[in-house]
């Protein structure tokens, strides 16, 4: 097996905050965004799209989850 290291970041329900945690993902080489449960998805699809970060999971609150491959 490998050792997996988990990036946390809470954006607080804050645009700005959550984009800034998608453009630290791509930074750190995020393998994949797992989870995220915030109304401000619409904030990290691009910078992770971009990078080619694959997103999974969520509740499905923003219309972009359900657009966004």
């Amino acid at each position: 097996g490998r050792k997996l290291r988990v990036l946390v970041c809470d954006e607080g329900n804050e645009s700005v905050a959550a984009a800034e945690c998608a453009r630290r993902a791509v930074r750190e080489k995020a393998v994949a965004v797992v989870g995220s449960y915030s109304e401000q998805d619409a904030a990290i699809f691009s910078p992770i799209s971009l990078a080619g970060i694959p997103y999974l999971g969520g509740y499905g609150i923003t219309q972009e989850e359900f657009v966004n491959p």
